[in-house]
């Protein structure tokens, strides 16, 4: 009996037999603190059977299971073990496949919120920071991407995006978010689903504040006021000295950082920004770029903008998309977007 240590993980004399069949049968398995421990058999072994009798799917029939300093894991349910800080990957794969990565990670952080109050309540700054930090671990950051869709005016860049969003119902094709058609969805259901849309001309609410524009964005999400306001007035400050201000009487810049800020606030998976530069100062322009490069690698949001403004689109594009007579006629990095596709498809 190994009693004169303690282990980060015990099992002294653990059995288990199911209809007559002894899965596990006087089992010892001692793990100290940080180690990595292999577990080999063959199938039918009582590999998963022994998983199952650490994390509280099972119970054994006898034996101890102890974690960490006297903590009898017998006695607790699966959700109480987790809890204290035993993780398990199952054998197939188990994910939330119609959410995000983000949201995936989110649902799994500590707390005792349902999956309707981790979806939809706010996200802290360290709660971002711990899913950011795994993600670096597991290697899946920056997996959100900014695409750029360009061409000369009416080749069908601006129908696309109205495709998409539902406000163009397209004879034929699917439309798809997260692998999930969204043909058949009004643009408000789209929305919901995870679309975010910047219209060409801004269409913020010219007679209302520049809080109740944002606070609209809430309502009609069924949310409150919370963090991800201050997120959006950290991103676009000029924003916080105007809340008060009718949105009528912003310069076209700050309308258009209202806009983004508005439709950043229904937590999209993909924002689609239409002309995000059209009639704005240089200086703006460099700060929505420098916006939009941070909310795709701080929250994981993949951006879909359509853009004459060529320079702007080598700045923050990771890849382009060059249509012409409402077809893609070339795509690919932004770094192989050459002179000569340039002149042929854009040049006026």
């Amino acid at each position: 009996m190994h009693t004169q240590k303690e282990f980060i993980l015990m099992l002294e004399d653990v059995s288990k037999t199911f209809d007559g069949f002894k899965a596990i049968s006087n089992l010892n398995l001692y793990m100290d603190a940080g180690e990595l421990r292999t577990i080999i058999g063959p199938n039918g072994a009582g590999k998963s059977t022994m998983l199952d009798l650490i994390t509280g799917r099972t119970r054994p029939d006898k034996g101890k299971i102890e974690f960490g300093k006297d903590t009898d894991l017998t006695r607790l349910n699966e959700y109480q073990i987790n809890r204290l800080g035993i993780g398990r990957k199952f054998q197939t794969p188990s994910v939330y496949i119609d959410h995000t990565v983000f949201e995936n990670l989110l649902l799994s952080l500590p707390g005792t919120r349902s999956v309707w109050e981790a979806l939809f309540s706010r996200v802290t700054s360290a709660q971002r920071e711990r899913i950011q930090e795994i993600l670096k671990i597991i290697r899946l950051e920056d997996k959100a991407e900014v695409k750029a869709g360009m061409g000369r005016n009416g080749v069908g860049k601006t129908t696309t995006l109205k495709c998409i969003v539902g406000l163009v119902k397209p004879v034929s094709g699917d439309i798809a978010l997260v692998g999930k058609s969204l043909n058949g969805l009004r643009p408000d259901e789209r929305a919901r689903s995870g679309i975010g849309y910047v219209p060409q001309g801004r269409d913020i609410f010219p007679n209302l504040t520049v809080w109740e524009n944002l606070l609209i964005s809430l309502v009609v999400h069924g949310r409150k006021p919370n963090e991800q306001v201050d997120r959006v007035l950290q991103l676009f400050p000029v924003l916080k000295e105007m809340l008060k201000r009718k949105g009528g009487v912003l310069s076209g810049g700050q309308q258009q950082q209202l806009a983004i800020a508005r439709a950043l606030l229904t937590n999209p998976k993909v924002l689609i920004l239409d002309e995000p530069t059209e009639g704005i100062q240089p200086n703006i322009i460099d700060q929505i770029g420098e916006t939009l490069l941070k909310i795709r690698k701080t929250d994981g949001i993949s951006i879909l903008l359509v853009e004459q403004y060529l320079d702007f689109c080598l700045e923050v594009a990771d890849r382009f998309y060059v249509m012409d007579r409402g077809a893609i006629v070339a795509e690919g990095p932004i770094a192989n977007l050459d002179e000569g596709i340039v002149k042929k498809y854009l040049t006026v």
